[in-house]
């Protein structure tokens, strides 16, 4: 996995970027206009010609001002003790580049360690001629069960990264839905928070119909459309005939889904009638083959159970009569 690349995709969004920094670095948010702000997506090298890969660089203005600065966000994955003298020579590099003054964010975002020292300084017998010095978040060190809960979606999406019992991680993840499904975020912001969470936190198979169980209670709780609407990558709800009836499709719709997956992992392929005979099952049957399916070892046992628990039409255009050739 492409942590540099996975956490630069993040912050790409503004709305997560702005969150990002009022959640972890309030002040600089507090003078920061990010409706001005500028991605500079140009290749950038160290001074030994080596691709950086780990730095997300935006250009913003001040408040009520002209002045523009950079912001240069670095992301480590791994521990480095020389990280704090290759940070400076990014920020030399981006100031020489852009004659702009420049602001140094690192992001810890590996296992935890020793933090890097800082300030650094070059001195002297007679003097200091250097000194530099910038803020760093280490996600290792904050805890995950905290930051789930809070309705800010750079930290949503960051608490997969954090500390973290394994046993919580069921807990974890149904806090992230119910916190994300009540939060004011846009549809493209959620979808990024979801996909950057689940791309670090995932389930094994048995988990994860539990969970997806208990996130379809989850949502038949929440009476707000917009709530149901921030959770809809989650369960992919189909149409809304008023509330209660867009919670039960978008449970029907989001648990088949489930166990289309889990089948096509057991069994291979399914063939299309088959996939349509399940996607028409009620929720009750849909979570009771979610269970079955955990005993399937053949597509032909899914053609049984299908046969004992399906509509008969549904039956009917699923498993096709024998043709017979009648003999003149």
């Amino acid at each position: 996995m492409d942590h540099d690349a996975l956490f630069k995709w993040l912050l790409k969004d503004p709305a997560i970027l702005r969150s990002f920094f009022e959640e972890f670095l309030p002040e600089v948010a507090s003078y920061t206009d990010f409706s001005r702000l500028e991605y500079l997506d140009k290749e950038t090298r160290t001074l030994r010609g080596q691709r950086r890969t780990g730095d997300l660089l935006v250009k913003v203005r001040l408040k009520r001002q002209e002045a523009a600065f950079l912001i240069h966000v670095e992301h480590e994955a791994r521990r480095d003790r020389d990280i704090a003298w290759r940070l400076l020579e990014y920020v030399v590099l981006d100031r020489r580049e852009s004659g702009l003054p420049v602001y140094p964010v690192l992001v810890l975002a590996g296992s935890a360690g020793p933090a890097p020292e800082r300030p650094v300084h070059i001195e002297f017998p007679d003097r200091c001629v250097l000194t530099f010095d910038f803020p760093v978040i280490d996600l290792a060190r904050l805890d995950a069960r905290d930051y789930v809960r809070k309705g800010n979606t750079a930290a949503l999406a960051l608490a997969a990264r954090m500390r973290f019992q394994q046993e919580e991680l069921e807990g974890l993840i149904l806090d992230f839905a119910a916190t994300l499904a009540n939060s004011p975020v846009g549809k493209e912001a959620a979808n990024r928070a979801i996909r950057y969470f689940f791309a670090y936190r995932q389930l094994e198979d048995r988990k994860a119909l539990t969970v997806e169980e208990e996130m379809g209670r989850l949502i038949s709780a929440m009476i707000s459309e917009r709530a149901l609407d921030r959770l809809n990558p989650f369960v992919r709800m189909g149409e809304k005939r008023g509330i209660r009836e867009g919670v039960r499709k978008g449970r029907q719709v989001g648990e088949s889904a489930l166990v289309l997956r889990q089948l096509r992992r057991r069994l291979g392929a399914l063939p299309e009638p088959r996939r349509r005979a399940v996607e028409k099952l009620s929720l009750p049957k849909i979570e009771a083959l979610g269970e079955a399916l955990l005993d399937f070892r053949s597509p032909e046992d899914l053609t049984r159970w299908l046969q004992k628990n399906a509509p008969p039409a549904a039956i009917r255009k699923s498993v096709k009569a024998p043709k017979v050739t009648r003999k003149p």
